[in-house]
């Protein structure tokens, strides 16, 4: 199942061969990977990676939903975003995300995310969308407070990340706060 979304400046799509180069430009960043659990990678090891998120997009029933976040106005790939149904008989699922540190304060991160929802909530009919982040990733809690997500609760020293253990904030949205912010953001329209 191929699936695009298209936003009013971002194509999301699935990854392709050609996308490496500038994978490699995100993914070898040591700030953009700086809260990630993954060092920076090697071309090659880049290379693996976007061949590995390829495969992805086979199976059936699929599960995984990974992004390559292009601008349409360049078609040239900025940064990468998943959806993942990790509950499928719950209906539940979770975002994660990437961009280059040459998109950052763009608001292109927030448009991918809002894309992700409404995908997740539209077409997957999910009920529950979670994204998690360490505390000090203070862009991505702005990002996932801007698309509506409600913090649940931060665990503490929950994630080992580069040798050491790092708090998590969980933030969740619900299929019916996504509706209620779909019909409020029309009518402000």
């Amino acid at each position: 199942m191929s699936v695009t979304l298209t936003t009013k400046r971002l194509q999301l799509r699935a990854f392709r061969e050609s996308d490496i180069d500038a994978a490699y430009t995100l993914w070898s960043d040591p700030e953009v990977v700086r809260y990630m659990r993954t060092e920076p990678m090697t071309r090659d090891q880049v290379a693996a990676h976007v061949r590995e998120l390829i495969a992805l997009a086979d199976p059936s029933p699929r599960r995984d939903f990974h992004f390559a976040i292009v601008r349409i106005d360049t078609d040239r790939l900025i940064g990468w975003c998943a959806l993942r149904v990790h509950d499928p008989g719950n209906r539940e699922a979770d975002i994660g995300y990437a961009v280059c540190r040459s998109a950052w304060g763009k608001g292109y991160t927030t448009e991918a995310a809002r894309a992700l929802l409404a995908f997740g909530f539209d077409a997957l009919n999910l009920h529950r969308v979670c994204a998690r982040c360490v505390p000090e990733n203070t862009a991505s809690v702005r990002v996932i407070e801007k698309i509506g997500m409600v913090c649940e609760g931060l665990k503490r020293k929950h994630r080992w990340i580069k040798g050491e253990w790092w708090d998590s904030r969980e933030h969740v949205i619900l299929d019916e706060e996504w509706e209620t912010l779909q019909t409020k953001d029309s009518a402000e329209r």
